[in-house]
């Protein structure tokens, strides 16, 4: 054999494997044809009877569709209403506390300015009061009776009457009693009850 004739038989052989598939592929085609052979489903024809009846279905259909949408859109109305208002209360609150804020440090001012106001006022009586004590003698300390001589006197019969005894005279009320004098502690608890 020649390597000619080999190199045809080659040749051959595979020319021969090629074949092959063309004859697989007659089953895939017969496959296609089952599916064509399906029958198709006929569609009825509607009667005018028919299509009124699916119209009037659709309009009601639509109507209750827009009752719908109307309902929920006056629910969401409502919702969003209602957030507005509570950002508006919290806006609202926000500002009555800055506003209070203010008005505690105004308040705050003011008791200051009472509280030096109570401080000068309290020198002033501390400065008068030692030159009172400065100026003023000491008053001279009361006389203890002896009560053993008054009873003494009393029972005596000889005497007769006991003599009424004379009334001091009344002591003159100040004309303006002073404020007596605080400490800083019961002053800043004054100041804290305003």
């Amino acid at each position: 054999m020649s390597s000619e004739e080999m190199f045809e038989e080659v040749e051959n052989k595979v020319v021969s494997d090629t074949e092959t598939p063309a004859e697989t592929d007659e089953p895939s085609e017969e496959i296609e044809t089952k599916k064509e052979t399906k029958p198709k489903r006929k569609k009825k024809e509607m009667t005018p009877e028919r299509k009124e009846a699916l119209k009037r279905q659709l309009e009601k259909g639509r109507k209750t569709a827009l009752a719908n949408r109307k309902r929920t859109a006056a629910i969401r109305k409502i919702e969003k209403e209602k957030k507005v208002e509570e950002e508006y209360k919290m806006i609202a609150e926000r500002a009555e506390k800055s506003n209070k804020a203010k008005q505690t440090s105004n308040e705050n001012e003011v008791l200051k300015k009472e509280m030096a106001e109570l401080r000068k006022q309290l020198t002033e009586m501390k400065s008068k009061r030692e030159t009172k004590e400065h100026t003023e003698e000491p008053e001279p300390a009361p006389k203890k009776l002896n009560k053993h001589k008054e009873v003494k006197e009393k029972k005596s019969p000889a005497q007769g009457a006991p003599k009424p005894k004379p009334t001091p005279p009344p002591t003159p009320k100040p004309a303006r009693p002073e404020p007596p004098v605080m400490t800083s502690r019961e002053l800043m608890r004054m100041m804290m009850g305003l």
